[in-house]
């Protein structure tokens, strides 16, 4: 399960929450001297050059991200981005098929589903990727019961039966798509489910780069910095350290743009402009790549016997 928010400080000892390592720490030199940090710290990993947001208070993840989370208050519309979130996830998939090994059947966990876009998604995929069943974590009511309405299998993280059947599942394919950031230990969640996997498990991942150019320039005005929503910014190299604890290869690891809908883009206009664009348009997609979100896809490869491959 995913762990509550910690309320005590980082010591010299603690676990980097981005590649998992055993290190000391320093203060962030990126994200520093910000009103959203004034209860809290931001530190940077010396292994991998992450930084945390490590608050002082209790986090409530649940009520973070109720409905209007998905509809006003960071989202523009949840429901307006559906066709980008389907060319996203098709080109994700496609990745995942031209990288990875996939053994087949799949047996799919999916790390902070949201509403059951991705489900969908696969629906729609290619023939030949055979799916014997899905299983989605998501920390949000709303979003949840969204997806239960749309025949996902859809998990809240913190009930006490979600161990058992990830466990049960043995996922072959796990995703998580831009929820790391979102986590309070992504390691240490990503960790457990890893444990739970089959022996030949590929895992795909987006989510930011600190590592970036545009973070390293805009620090603290940086668009991914939003706490207490974002709490980890993972380096490229965090990736390695962890996958490597896991004896994981990587096998793909890119930033990759994505499109948004207009209206994402229009709430950050002037509100006469935006008021003149016809709301048949904001759902419209748009491409966008600032290259300060990395793709990164790992698998275990053991010996594989005489398993089928798609």
């Amino acid at each position: 399960m995913i762990p509550q928010a910690e309320t005590t400080q980082y010591s010299a000892t603690s676990s980097c929450r981005n590649c998992g390592s055993v290190v000391a720490f320093k203060k962030s030199g990126l994200f520093t001297d910000d009103k959203r940090t004034s209860d809290a710290e931001v530190i940077e990993c010396t292994v991998c050059n992450s930084h945390s947001f490590i608050s002082k208070s209790e986090i409530q993840l649940p009520k973070l991200y109720s409905q209007g989370y998905f509809h006003g208050d960071e989202y523009y519309d949840y429901d307006l981005a559906a066709p980008s979130f389907q060319r996203n996830f098709q080109r994700k998939i496609s990745l995942i098929r031209s990288n990875g090994t996939l053994s087949s059947p799949l047996r799919i966990l999916e790390i902070g589903g949201a509403t059951g876009e991705f489900f969908l998604a696969l629906q729609k995929a290619s023939p030949g990727l055979e799916i014997k069943e899905y299983v989605s974590l998501e920390v949000s009511d709303y979003a949840r019961g969204r997806a239960l309405e749309r025949g996902a299998q859809s998990l809240s993280p913190f009930d006490s039966n979600t161990p058992q059947a990830v466990s049960s599942l043995k996922p072959n394919l796990i995703v998580a798509w831009d929820v790391w950031e979102h986590l309070e230990n992504p390691a240490d969640v990503f960790s457990q489910y890893l444990a739970m996997a089959s022996d030949d498990v590929i895992i795909a991942i987006t989510t930011v780069d600190s590592s970036a150019l545009t973070p390293q320039l805009r620090g603290k005005s940086w668009r991914q910095f939003h706490p207490p929503t974002h709490l980890n910014y993972p380096s490229r190299r965090a990736f390695e350290v962890l996958f490597s604890h896991q004896e994981l290869e990587v096998i793909y690891h890119k930033s990759f743009g994505s499109y948004r809908p207009l209206g994402e883009y229009a709430k950050l206009l002037p509100h006469l402009i935006r008021r003149a664009i016809p709301s048949t348009l904001l759902g419209f997609p748009i491409y966008c790549n600032t290259f300060d979100t990395q793709l990164v896809m790992a698998q275990r490869i053991p010996n594989r016997g005489n398993s089928n491959v798609i």
